[in-house]
């Protein structure tokens, strides 16, 4: 879908008060310019202080994530 763009990581000198959320709001702003009306912030991998962060920017929605596996062969760590 080309309303989408992916935010794969972020980094910022955390000496700098209020960086991240200034980073995010660039980037998102820039984002909305070129035309992406969705910015898709990757998962929380269960990090309550990350999953309490990305809930602060009021997401419109969450995106259904799923698992893709070979047959015969399992991944270290997946169930």
């Amino acid at each position: 879908n080309n309303d989408y763009a992916t935010d794969l990581f972020e980094h910022a000198d955390v000496s700098f008060d209020g960086i991240f959320p200034f980073q995010r709001r660039s980037v998102a702003e820039k984002l909305n310019q070129m035309g992406y009306k969705f910015l898709n912030n990757q998962q929380d991998l269960g990090i309550a202080g990350l999953k309490n962060s990305k809930q602060l920017w009021h997401p419109a929605f969450y995106l259904k994530k799923y698992i893709i596996r070979s047959e015969g062969k399992r991944s270290a760590g997946l169930k």
